[in-house]
């Protein structure tokens, strides 16, 4: 059975306050699932429990000392997630859009705090990075980590044996991650590598 939380983890919480990337890896490797799974349950959307799922981690990044007030993780992201979900869908009822039209117009316009700013700026500059790859290695970065299929699949899809697709993922990721080390801030660096699976 999975535990529900982390050993030690107010002490994980102090570091991440102090801005310590290894501390903020080591939640998000445990709670991204669990909250993407949370807000996947109420939107039905894989698109925008993503969203929901890095926008509350890079809360995590940023809150600073108010990160010593939270007594229980497991429960505060549990709650917020459900809340920023539920947010999300009265905004939906309320416009009347239909699903994949409100998905892409959330994507567009949904801009109104500072996380879902930062990483809006975030995924401008992986895009720009993106843009940069070889057609190649691109079309086989997305197929991989944004449409989630196995490299037995991306192999499948292309034409290109295993080995091939394996080769062309360690470079796009080897250039993507070099990318963002230059053009964001240091203590950001492994942050926007979570969040956007640059590893």
């Amino acid at each position: 059975m999975t535990p529900k939380s982390l050993p030690h983890e107010s002490d994980l919480l102090q570091k991440i306050a102090r801005r310590d990337e290894k501390a903020f890896a080591a939640i998000y490797n445990f709670y991204s699932k669990k909250v993407y799974q949370y807000s996947f349950r109420i939107l039905e959307s894989k698109e925008i429990a993503q969203e929901v799922m890095q926008e509350l981690m890079l809360k995590i990044w940023l809150m600073g000392d108010d990160l010593l007030k939270i007594k229980d993780l497991h429960n505060y992201l549990r709650t917020a997630s459900s809340n920023r979900s539920l947010t999300i869908l009265k905004r939906a009822s309320l416009e009347k859009k239909a699903h994949t039209a409100f998905a892409i117009r959330y994507s567009q316009n949904n801009n109104s705090t500072e996380e879902q700013l930062l990483l809006k700026t975030l995924k401008s500059i992986l895009d720009d990075a993106m843009s940069k790859l070889p057609d190649h290695q691109r079309k086989v970065y997305i197929l991989c980590h944004q449409e989630g299929l196995q490299y037995e699949e991306v192999a499948t899809h292309t034409g290109l044996s295993i080995e091939t697709v394996k080769t062309y993922m360690k470079y796009a990721l080897r250039f993507l991650r070099s990318y963002v080390a230059r053009h964001t801030d240091k203590a950001t660096v492994l942050v926007v590598m979570c969040l956007f699976k640059l590893f």
